[in-house]
């Protein structure tokens, strides 16, 4: 909330990347005590949670990244309009993966038991191109990042997350995806905090200049 206060004009990054911290860590809570919870209604309901909380916000994982590197000044991020038209390409993306995962007959799910854990998956689990494509935006962002302040938290964080996704849960569990989402985020979140509070938004230039 200070920081908030202190940095209304980015403090947007920091809510929705601490948003996503937290479905991070309800994510890996449920996988942990889904063997306690058991099989039911219950499980059911908090994994339907889940997945429609990971559909809504991942997608504007684009105005963090593009908000870090407007703040860093950025050619592209510092452009007229780029920031309106990130908020508008992300909720669009929202609403496309929550209403394809809910769309008629809604969302089913299957269990799923690996070294111990209970977790329910989708039975109708396609190659998530949405969050696929997000992730490789994220990655050229926040590589141009690094390049331009030396910051490379945010991009080893998203690099991990790229790859830690990439292994499948069948192998090695949720383990490798929720690390490389955790590393993300906390990267994420420490760029933020290193941009000092006097400093002022990058100047905008035109879109198409």
């Amino acid at each position: 909330a200070w920081f908030l206060l202190r940095n209304p004009w980015k403090g947007d990054a920091l809510l929705i990347t601490s948003l996503l911290l937290l479905s991070g860590t309800y994510d890996n809570v449920l996988v942990g005590w889904g063997a306690e919870i058991g099989e039911g209604d219950v499980l059911t309901a908090m994994s339907k949670v889940r997945w429609f909380v990971h559909w809504a916000l991942v997608p504007f994982l684009l105005v963090v990244c593009l908000r870090l590197g407007r703040n860093a000044s950025l050619p592209l991020s510092s452009r007229l309009l780029v920031m309106p038209l990130a908020y508008v390409l992300s909720l669009v993306l929202a609403v496309i993966d929550v209403w394809e995962g809910f769309m008629p007959p809604g969302l089913e799910l299957e269990p799923v038991t690996f070294a111990g854990t209970l977790r329910l998956v989708s039975v109708d689990e396609a190659l998530p191109i949405i969050t696929i494509l997000v992730n490789i935006v994220v990655l050229v962002v926040y590589g141009r990042l690094w390049r331009k302040t030396g910051e490379y938290w945010p991009f080893l964080g998203s690099l991990a997350a790229f790859i830690g996704n990439a292994i499948p849960s069948s192998v090695a569990g949720t383990l490798p995806g929720a690390t490389g989402e955790a590393l993300l985020f906390l990267g994420t979140l420490t760029s933020t905090y290193i941009y000092p509070a006097d400093v002022k938004p990058a100047e905008e230039t035109p879109l198409l200049a």
